[in-house]
């Protein structure tokens, strides 16, 4: 994971957390990121 990724992490952390962000525009940027990470192998 990159520097800016992780500062997007950041960001929408704070976003879900203040609930400064709509939910859906929170969920929608996550499953992408994290949609670009898949997990480790077993």
């Amino acid at each position: 994971m990159t520097a800016p990724d992780m500062a997007r992490v950041a960001r929408l952390l704070v976003d879900a957390v203040r609930g400064t962000g709509r939910s859906t525009d929170v969920r929608d940027e996550v499953r992408e990121l994290a949609g670009r990470f898949p997990p480790y192998p077993g």
